[in-house]
Order: C-alpha cells, then sequence, then structure tokens
C-alpha cells in the first residue's frame, strides 16, 4: 500500500499505492500501512533528511472510502470512532516527526486526502486540469472529519476556512487552491513534483508547521461567532439556502467545530471535530445525501464513460441553440459539420417533439449553463449512438439522463408539480410567505423555483382557506414542506413507473440537479420511502392533501 524509497540524499519517498483499489482512499488498509511507515520511519530518524508522500495512481487520495461509510451509515460504531482517533494520531506524528514532510500532489485530492496533505509543511501540486483539491464532505452530509477543519482554521483562519472552503465543499482547480492557500506551490509537470519536494526539504531542515511554533495565533483571532459567519457578505447563496433549511444539521456542526476548536490545542480541537463528525455520520441526512450526491451521482456518470467521445457533431434547431452548442462544442475541442458526415446528430428538442434519426437534446436554460441534460432518442437510434451522446455531454462537463422516446421530460414535469402544489397552497388562502417559508425550510431555493405570478395563484379559494377576517389558521409548516415535497416526488415516482427516465439513480439525479429538489431528502424514491410504510404510507397521515397531489 505504502512503498517506501530513500535515496543517497535521506529522503524517503513514501509511494501511495492501493492494490485493491483504482484509487487511494482513506480505509483500514490505508492506516495500517501508514502505521508501519511511521513506525520505520521513527526508528530510522536519525539517517532520514526528510519525507515526500506521493501517489503512483492518477490521483493522489481520493478521499475516505465511501463503501465503508454508507456500511456505518444510520449508527456510529465504536469501529469508526477508533477509526477517526487512529487517523487523527497518525497525522499529528508525521507533521511533528522532526523533519521536513511534503506531499507531492499529482491530481485529485479530496476530503480525506486534502486532510493527509495538510498534515504535512507543504503541498506541491501539478498545474494540470485533473488537479482539484478541497473538502467536499458538507455537499455529503458530513464535515472533514481527519484534521480537514481543524487545520485549515489554523491555516487560513476561522472565516477564510469556513466561507472559502469548508460550508460550500468545493472541489478548486489547482491555481484557486494556490489563491487560497490549500496548496503551496505548483509545478508543469509530473516530472517536476519529486525533484521540486525533495529540493524544498533540503532548503528547509527545521520545517514545521506554523501552528507548532512559539507565539503562533489563528490568523484573524479565534473570536468569532457563528452569527457573523451565516451573515457574511461571501458566503455562497447554496450555503444560506442549507443554514435557513432544516435538514442540514453538517454546515451548523461545521462552523461550531471550527469556532469552538480555534482557541484550544490542536489535539483538543481534533477531539472536537471528531464528535463532531461522528454525530453527522450516523445520521439519516448523510445517508441520504452520500447515496444521491455521490453513488447515484456515479452510477449517472459512468454510463457517460461507456462510449467513445464523437470527434464531430451536427447540430439542428435554431440559430440562438446551435450557436449556444457551438461555442460549447467549440471550447471542448469537438468539431461542428454537416449532418451527412458527423459522427453524432443532436438536435434542440425544445418545444418541438424529437425526431426519429436523432438525438434530441434537452436544457433547463441556457445550455451552457446546465447542471443537467435529457437526452431524447427518437425510435430509429441505436444504443451505441446514445451512449456517443452521453459521452459528449460528460466531455462538456454536465450530467445527462436518458429520456424515453417520445416522453417529453422529466425535469418539466418534476419542476412543475412544485409551482402547481404552491399555486394551490395560494387559493387556499394561506399566505405566500408563509408559503415560501416553508419551502426554505424544506430546503427548496427560493424564489427561482416556485412562480408568485397572479396566474399562477388564480382568483379561487377552497374549503377551509383563511378568510378576510382571519379566521382559520394555516396548516403547520411540516405539512406544507410535505405537501410540496410530496407533490415532485410523486410525480417523480410516476414518471419512473411509467419508464420516462430508465433508473431510480437518474430519478434521483434529474430530481435533484434538474428539478431542484432537495438533496437531503436522498432522491423521490428516497423520500417517500422514509415514511412509514414507504411509499404508500406517505398517505395515511395526509388523506386530505395526499389524493390530490396523486
Amino acid at each position: 500500500m505504502i512503498g517506501w524509497e530513500q535515496g543517497e540524499d535521506g529522503i524517503v519517498v513514501l509511494t501511495l499505492d492501493d492494490p485493491a483499489r483504482s484509487a487511494n482512499t482513506l480505509n483500514g488498509t490505508f492506516t495500517t500501512a501508514l502505521g508501519a511507515a511511521l513506525e520505520r520511519l521513527e526508528a530510522e530518524r536519525a539517517g532520514i533528511a526528510g519525507v515526500v508522500l506521493c501517489s503512483a495512481k492518477r490521483t493522489f487520495i481520493a478521499g475516505g472510502d465511501l463503501l465503508d461509510m454508507r456500511a456505518s451509515a444510520g449508527s456510529v460504531t465504536d469501529d469508526v470512532a477508533l477509526f477517526g482517533r487512529l487517523l487523527d494520531g497518525q497525522l499529528r506524528r508525521l507533521e511533528t516527526y522532526g523533519r521536513p514532510v511534503v506531499s507531492a500532489i499529482n491530481g485529485a485530492a479530496l476530503g480525506g486526502g486534502l486532510e493527509v496533505a495538510l498534515a504535512t509543511h507543504r503541498r506541491i501540486a501539478l498545474d494540470a486540469p485533473e488537479t482539484v483539491v478541497g473538502l467536499p464532505e458538507v455537499t455529503l452530509g458530513l464535515l472533514p472529519g481527519g484534521g480537514g477543519v481543524v487545520r485549515t482554521v489554523r491555516l487560513l483562519g476561522v472565516v477564510d476556512a469556513l466561507v472559502g472552503v469548508l460550508l460550500e465543499g468545493a472541489r478548486h482547480p489547482a491555481r484557486e487552491a494556490l489563491r487560497i492557500g490549500l496548496v503551496d506551490q505548483l509545478v508543469a509537470t509530473r516530472e517536476q513534483l519529486l525533484p521540486a519536494a525533495k529540493a524544498w526539504i533540503a532548503a528547509n531542515p527545521g520545517a514545521r508547521q506554523p501552528w507548532d511554533a512559539p507565539g503562533y495565533r489563528v490568523p484573524g483571532g479565534a473570536a468569532v461567532t457563528a452569527r457573523e459567519i451565516e451573515r457574511h457578505p461571501a458566503l455562497p447563496a447554496g450555503v444560506r439556502r442549507q443554514l435557513a433549511a432544516d435538514h442540514y444539521p453538517a454546515p451548523h456542526s461545521i462552523i461550531a467545530a471550527a469556532i469552538d476548536g480555534a482557541g484550544e490545542r490542536l489535539e483538543r480541537a481534533s477531539e472536537i471535530e471528531l464528535r463532531a463528525f461522528l454525530g453527522l455520520v450516523g445520521g439519516p441526512t448523510a445517508a441520504n445525501m452520500t447515496q444521491a450526491c455521490f453513488f447515484d451521482l456515479q452510477q449517472v456518470r459512468a454510463r457517460g464513460r461507456r462510449g467513445p467521445v464523437p470527434r464531430t457533431v451536427a447540430l439542428i434547431g435554431g440559430a440562438e441553440w446551435t450557436g449556444e452548442a457551438a461555442r460549447l462544442l467549440g471550447r471542448a475541442g469537438i468539431e461542428v459539420v454537416a449532418a451527412g458526415s458527423a459522427d453524432l446528430v443532436l438536435s434542440d428538442s425544445t418545444g418541438r417533439a424529437p425526431a426519429d434519426d436523432r438525438v434530441s437534446l434537452l436544457s433547463h436554460g441556457p445550455l451552457d449553463r446546465a447542471a443537467l441534460v435529457e437526452l431524447v432518442p427518437g425510435a430509429g437510434v441505436g444504443e451505441a449512438e446514445v451512449d456517443r451522446a452521453l459521452a459528449l455531454v460528460e466531455r462538456l462537463g454536465k450530467l445527462a439522463v436518458v429520456i424515453a422516446g417520445g416522453a417529453g421530460s422529466f425535469v418539466e414535469p418534476v419542476a412543475a408539480a412544485l409551482a402547481a402544489e404552491r399555486a394551490a397552497m395560494l387559493r387556499e388562502g394561506i399566505p405566500a410567505e408563509i408559503v415560501d417559508t416553508a419551502a426554505a425550510r424544506a430546503g427548496y431555493a427560493l424564489p427561482a423555483a416556485l412562480d408568485r405570478t397572479p396566474a399562477a395563484v388564480g382568483a379561487s379559494s377552497s374549503a377551509g382557506a383563511i378568510d378576510a377576517t382571519g379566521a382559520g389558521a394555516p396548516p403547520p409548516l411540516q405539512e406544507l414542506k410535505e405537501r410540496l415535497l410530496v407533490a415532485q416526488a410523486l410525480t417523480a415516482v410516476r414518471l419512473l413507473d411509467a419508464g420516462v427516465i430508465a433508473t431510480a439513480a437518474e430519478a434521483s439525479v434529474a430530481a435533484i440537479v434538474g428539478a431542484g429538489f432537495p438533496d437531503w431528502t436522498g432522491g423521490p424514491l428516497r423520500y417517500l420511502e422514509s415514511f412509514d410504510g414507504g411509499v404508500e404510507g406517505s398517505t395515511s397521515p395526509r388523506p386530505h392533501w395526499y389524493n390530490r397531489s396523486r
């Protein structure tokens, strides 16, 4: 798992290479191998000038092993806590080893991978598209539990660590990571990584972490409040949405762990961080988000990697759409040609029925900004052509789901169900402010997903509505939240059952990414299954609104 090579310069190169996986991950195999390497390093310290961590894979370390995490979902076992404390101890031994330690980052260093790198004294990264650095745990309903909170706070300061790294969970390209301070140096080629690491070791024999130096103070000070963070003007909109909702505990836990640990010794701060992690890993939100935002997403992306990327594409559609698509293809190095000589023919399906002899593409909004597109193959299109279209969309950096020919769209009716349910609430006389509060608390992004126009609301009022004298009270927020969620979820499940979309994973990703369904649920099917009795169990407590939603 960890190879050892020492040259005449006294520098030990530890090469990470998990023989059982295509990428290095943090798991029991890793900690066993790291423990053995640390014991040897400590035993042979007198003859060692420094240490370089590098990877034999295309990535550095991809992160924690989410298969192990999924096995622990819903319960916090003693093994999870023991693993966390073992890793914390090993990384602390590494950064206090007494010799300079450098990470040579040749690709992705995400989650636990970056946490390992943060425990080294220098991070040198390859300046290439495949190098991405970040702590994306919050996007899975978790927080970095291997020192990510503790060390980014000490490296960047409480505010910059939270606002710039931890709360959004972004994956930063190499140059952005350098600007932020997550890496210290970039090199142009893989071949330059090891020489650069060794040169830095030779020039810095007494290297240590800033927080281990006498007189160290957290940049910007440790006296920061949660209110300051929640109101920070640079806080991304998606983070604000999660903080306002009822079902995203991870951002609150991250803020608390960062603030509570900032003024503590690193060992105590690490324990605070680990306890916060353990409080999340056993909860339903982390299980749901890990399923939807990692496993389902991986399943959807995997299909885009089956076919070859077409070298030439023909576009059929209006001038605006074809111009936008041509620019996007050009940036990806794909040539646009006439239909008779193209590897793939794509047409715009917006507002028109799909053609039998081509793959129609539907994006909801401008194509260049769409995170997800729907591909609608005509009756005469074969599977190989669909695979080429999926591979093309993958090359463009977007997600794609395949819609059964002639079905039109999955995303549009699921999105429309949300607007229709809100309009029904308004017709009942429930104030718009209460409806929108319920939507925000359910995790919806506002106001784009909901229509507030008079036409959507209508003039009629149903029985039980709030009258002009104020008689009648609006339903509890919990009921309103569930009405909005169930309306979308049932629509999605009906479309899945009808074969409009092929798999539950695709339905989950399309509903979340395309139609705005909150990701804390794990997707429409998983949300309905959370009711007692599963999908049908969602009817029993609310018969007065459920039948209409169906």
